[in-house]
């Protein structure tokens, strides 16, 4: 039915926790958007004139962890391979808990298999008391056509 749809869809990845990864099929022109108590995870496959294909993606930290943060968060910048092989790290960036933290992975194409890593770091308020909190975020995403 999925293939069908030429939709965004998404399976949980063997050995995988509870809530834990999946691997999003993307097709050109759709995306995939995940949300938990951590944050909205948004993936997109973008096939753009000619034979130009790339993946945007976002990642907001949830409204609960942003009111804990008690200064600006540091991400250390999107790892990225594609079909295993280590590609250019996206930038990092310090910004305010409310900013979307964003990239792109380009060059991609058909077939593609994209996995990713990032680690946000920041100082937070747990309690009245002061704390760092971290987050890392991962990716798996085949690209379908």
């Amino acid at each position: 039915m999925r293939d069908a749809l030429k939709g965004p869809g998404r399976e949980r990845l063997a050995g995988a926790t509870a809530g834990g990864a999946y691997e999003d099929r993307l097709w050109c022109n759709n995306k995939a958007h995940h949300s938990d108590s951590n944050g909205q995870w948004d993936i997109a496959y973008q096939c753009l004139s000619g034979r130009k294909r790339t993946v945007p993606w976002g990642f907001l930290i949830a409204p609960a962890i942003q009111a804990t943060i008690t200064g600006n968060v540091s991400e250390g910048g999107m790892l990225w391979w594609k079909n295993n092989v280590s590609m250019t790290k996206n930038a990092p960036h310090t910004q305010p808990a409310s900013y979307t933290f964003h990239g792109n992975f380009n060059p991609v194409g058909k077939g593609d298999k994209i996995h990713c890593q990032d680690h946000m770091t920041f100082a937070m308020r747990v309690g009245g008391k002061p704390a760092h909190g971290s987050l890392t975020i991962t990716c798996n995403a085949t690209l379908m056509n």
